[in-house]
């Protein structure tokens, strides 16, 4: 019943912004949240009320919650409120009665990110220092935006969150509660932002040591990626450009063909970032140059 509930409460807040109601938002959620700690009283698990948005948990399971906004700066008026949400009872695929997909489709926005598909609500497994969450950002110009963080909830202290701008490859320091500006030309960009958990330094040192370990490098007489050494097949290979933009993805390849040599057609003359996850969550990024 009370999963029910927690699903009815993450579409009304994943459609708000086409319900035409003379209400104020907070206010009609916060009577929502009052309506499922009544029904809640006889279970054994505790709606846990916080403002905006609700997660259902245990006393002996926290939920860790990250609440992201977006809104537009110049240009065309955009906003768009996030939820990330991480447990030991969640995971990072879909999670039945946690998850909700986004049904407004407008041409500014952010979006988190799961398999493609964009979502306004995500919940997912524990947060580690190699944890990425990826975001979907389109922009209809050349415009401004902003990301804040605006809530962290049963957050430790010291937990670092960073917004990681993969064009200008700057690391932002969200705990702070300020906003990151950028200026955004028109496209989709799927690959532009993530929210990482150490920042650049700890990050670069944890590539340098898997490099050490994983030989990835372009060779530009055959058009072919080689990657030497790896234990696991590879369930993601994205190729991004400088701007941000995914020029190549590929799905499920077998590590013997990194060991031939990987032949990428059609890439243009240019520098790109490489980026690999393994069967068991390995991320190997590398910076190749195409000439």
């Amino acid at each position: 019943m009370k999963l029910k509930l927690f699903l009815l409460f993450t579409i009304l807040f994943a459609l708000h912004k086409s319900y035409a109601l003379n209400i104020n938002l907070d206010n009609s959620l916060v009577i929502l949240e009052n309506d499922l700690l009544e029904h809640s009283k006889s279970s054994e698990e505790s709606l846990l009320k916080n403002n905006n948005f609700s997660f259902s948990q245990t006393a002996n399971n926290v939920m860790q919650r990250i609440r992201l906004d977006f809104n537009s700066i110049s240009g065309p008026g955009a906003s768009r409120q996030l939820l990330l949400g991480f447990s030991n009872f969640t995971t990072d695929g879909y999670d039945y009665g946690y998850d909700a997909k986004n049904s407004d489709v407008t041409n500014n926005d952010l979006h988190l990110d799961l398999d493609g598909v964009d979502y306004n609500i995500q919940a997912y497994s524990p947060i580690t220092t190699n944890k990425e969450v990826s975001l979907n950002f389109k922009s209809s110009g050349n415009n401004t935006f902003e990301i804040r963080v605006s809530q962290l909830i049963s957050m430790d202290d010291d937990q670092e969150i960073y917004l990681k701008d993969n064009f200008t490859n700057t690391y932002f320091n969200l705990t702070d509660y300020k906003g990151y500006r950028f200026t955004s030309e028109e496209g989709v960009f799927k690959n532009r932002f993530q929210i990482v958990f150490q920042n650049e330094q700890q990050r670069l040192s944890a590539e340098i040591s898997k490099n050490i370990e994983t030989s990835v490098y372009y060779q530009n007489l055959t058009n072919s990626l080689f990657v030497k050494k790896l234990t696991k097949n590879v369930s993601n290979l994205s190729v991004v450009n400088m701007q941000g933009q995914i020029v190549l993805e590929m799905i499920n390849i077998s590590k013997s063909r990194f060991e031939n040599g990987l032949q990428f057609d059609n890439i243009s003359t240019g520098a790109y970032v490489v980026r690999l996850r393994t069967d068991i969550n390995q991320v190997i990024t590398k910076k190749i140059l195409v000439n």
